[in-house]
């Protein structure tokens, strides 16, 4: 405002308006308090630059927060639901499971990690009756390159037993080697 520069002896002023996407986020600007002068192009350039690139980090950071926040929400959820999520990517080597995931495993998150014997990590606790209805419904998916649906039993180290229903979803490329699977797990016992 006006008493802003007369209060600060501003002699000449140019302003930049900062948006984060459609909204006004505030202002960038030069001051000059010795004497009046005309910017040249190049500087007003620079402002204007300086002003769209602060607006971009502004947006950036708002969507980084939003994207947390919806990723602590979900894992609340997935928890309140008994459910928990995973993928597994055979061509790096990664698996990614929600804490949730791996709790209904009876593991923990660090048991989760992807080596040669994840496999026999995640059939330790299922009931020894299961793993067939397991085997052939993963071979039938495979077969047909189709998701498979199916529950089965898991026993914790407690000898408590749960019912899990296991939805996997495997993607394949084009030469039909496995990619990746994804899915969900929902604790279903009654």
């Amino acid at each position: 405002s006006k008493n802003y520069l007369e209060k600060h002896q501003c002699v000449s002023v140019i302003l930049a308006p900062v948006f984060s996407g459609d909204r006004l986020w505030g202002i960038v600007g030069f001051e000059n308090h010795t004497s009046a002068r005309q910017l040249r192009g190049t500087e007003i350039g620079i402002l204007k630059n300086f002003a769209s690139s602060l607006g971009g980090l502004v947006q950036s950071n708002n969507q980084e927060a939003f994207l947390v926040r919806n990723r602590e929400e979900l894992l609340e959820a997935q928890s309140f639901a008994r459910m928990g999520t995973f993928e597994i990517d055979f061509i790096n080597g990664v698996s990614s499971f929600t804490e949730q995931g791996a709790k209904l495993l009876g593991m923990s998150i660090e048991e989760m990690k992807f080596d040669h014997e994840l496999i026999a990590r995640l059939r330790k606790n299922v009931i020894r009756e299961d793993l067939e209805k397991i085997d052939k419904a993963w071979v039938a998916a495979m077969q047909n390159k189709q998701e498979v649906r199916l529950d089965f039993r898991i026993k914790d180290d407690t000898g408590s037993i749960s019912c899990l229903n296991w939805n996997v979803k495997p993607e394949f490329a084009l030469d039909s080697k496995l990619v990746r699977v994804t899915g969900t797990l929902q604790d279903v016992t009654e």
